[in-house]
């Protein structure tokens, strides 16, 4: 049996543990203080972080079509492939002291608004394969939104309840399999895009004709990069 000074005891030496391991400056979870004792050091050897990126082309259109789609890459140094938009916010900072990166997943937060007098069908779905700009049919949409990983919702007309959020994952390595991990042709100079990527394909139809209006998009990613190969110190 323990004595009410022996219990007080083991509650105070818990509650100092618990403390010590919430204020752990080196602790995994801190993300404020990170110390490095090595003379020289300025950074870990590899780090991963999680960098946010806005995608600026706020209409999608597409002429005399009832189908039209679009996509993103798993390059952080250029995210859109077709309107060549630039690097995400912090990644030209983290260049400056890591020479390669690989992006380890995407997550897409796609917020659409229909502004035609008919509904649509919106579907998203990561691939291996990037589908060109405006380069689906209406029937190849239809077929990609039977992928297993796709996200679908039917936009009502402007008249209606028009406004729809799609959210979609994509992983390199779920995508890709275990030689993601080893192959550096999914990697990159950070002053260019890999030689091999995955993506995250939009495509959107009109079941009753062709698109009128522009489809307005705004969407958020999430890419999760790894950065490694340190640059040298030099004068």
């Amino acid at each position: 049996m323990y004595s009410s000074n022996q219990r007080k005891y083991s509650r105070s030496r818990k509650a100092g543990k618990r403390r010590t391991k919430d204020f752990n400056p080196r602790s995994k979870t801190n993300n404020k203080l990170a110390i490095y004792n090595d003379p020289g050091r300025f950074a870990p050897d590899r780090l991963r972080c999680r960098l946010v990126w806005l995608d600026t082309t706020f209409t999608r259109t597409v002429t005399s079509s009832n189908a039209l789609n679009f996509g993103w890459r798993s390059s952080a140094y250029d995210p859109d492939p077709a309107a060549l938009t630039g690097s995400i916010p912090g990644f030209a900072e983290l260049a400056n002291m890591y020479s390669l990166y690989q992006v380890k997943s995407m997550k897409a937060e796609i917020e659409v608004s229909n502004q035609n007098t008919e509904a649509v069908i919106i579907t998203s779905w990561p691939s291996n394969v990037l589908q060109n700009t405006n380069s689906l049919t209406q029937a190849e949409i239809a077929e990609y939104s039977g992928n297993i990983r796709s996200v679908s919702k039917v936009c009502a007309s402007t008249n209606g309840m028009n406004k729809c959020t799609l959210k979609v994952n994509a992983s390199g390595l779920q995508l890709i399999g275990p030689k993601f991990n080893t192959d550096l042709d999914y990697s990159a100079s950070t002053s260019s895009n890999p030689a091999e990527m995955f993506y995250i394909n939009v495509g959107m139809l009109n079941p009753y004709g062709n698109f009128t209006y522009p489809m307005l998009v705004r969407a958020k990613l999430i890419f999760e990069v790894e950065f490694f190969r340190l640059r040298q110190l030099e004068s």
